[in-house]
C-alpha cells in the first residue's frame, strides 16, 4: 500500500534504508512496529471501554485481530 501523504523522495530514502538492513534488522523492525500497533489498539479499546478489565481488553483485541472465533472453534463439548 502506497501512502499518499509521504513525499516521493522521503519514500525513496526509506526504501533505500530498508534495503541496507539485514534480514534480522528488518524482522526486528517489523516486530517493533507490530508491538506498537498492538499497544495503540489496546489503548483504543481501553479508551472506548473504560470499564473493561484486562481479560475483556484482551478478548476484544483478539476479536479485532481475528474476528469472531466462535464459528471457527470446535465445540468444546463435542466428544
Amino acid at each position: 500500500m502506497q501512502l499518499d501523504d509521504t513525499d516521493t523522495e522521503i519514500r525513496r530514502l526509506q526504501f533505500e534504508a530498508y534495503r541496507r538492513m539485514t534480514g534480522e534488522e528488518r524482522v526486528l523492525l517489523a516486530s517493533e512496529l507490530s508491538e506498537q500497533a498492538r499497544q495503540a489498539t489496546i489503548a483504543g479499546i481501553r479508551s472506548r471501554n473504560p470499564g473493561f478489565d484486562d481479560d475483556q481488553v484482551m478478548a476484544e483485541l483478539v476479536r479485532i485481530l481475528h474476528g469472531d472465533l466462535g464459528d471457527r472453534l470446535p465445540d468444546s463439548k463435542a466428544p
